[in-house]
């Protein structure tokens, strides 16, 4: 099922490299980054997508398309949002930028998922 979501860049993650040559990035997204208890929405972008709003810096306004995706796993279910495609809504001026350091991606091994 393919969604939108119009809202700002909260954080670009790292881009994590598998030794399979898979590659996969994370770009969290606030719908209503002003509320008092904002949404924070994790799209992933993998293989070729990777790297595709890395010009986009935190704090810009974007409509991203996404894959909705949902697996179960040891009786637990899983949705996930995958990067489809993007366009820029509003930019923010450069000198008041502020871009937040990506967290460290968890290492493969701690989450034994198969996804």
């Amino acid at each position: 099922m393919k969604v939108t979501l119009k809202g700002r860049i909260h954080r670009h993650g790292e881009v994590q490299q598998f030794e399979s040559g898979f590659r996969k990035q994370e770009i969290v997204i606030t719908p209503n980054g002003s509320d008092q208890y904002p949404d924070y929405f994790p799209i992933e972008l993998m293989k070729d997508k990777v790297g595709a709003l890395d010009n986009e810096v935190a704090g810009t306004e974007v409509s991203v398309d996404c894959y909705l995706g949902g697996r179960e796993y040891n009786g637990r279910f899983f949705l996930s949002l995958k990067y489809a495609g993007h366009s820029v809504i509003g930019h923010v001026p450069t000198n008041s930028a502020h871009v937040q350091p990506a967290a460290p991606a968890p290492a493969a091994s701690d989450d034994h998922l198969p996804f």
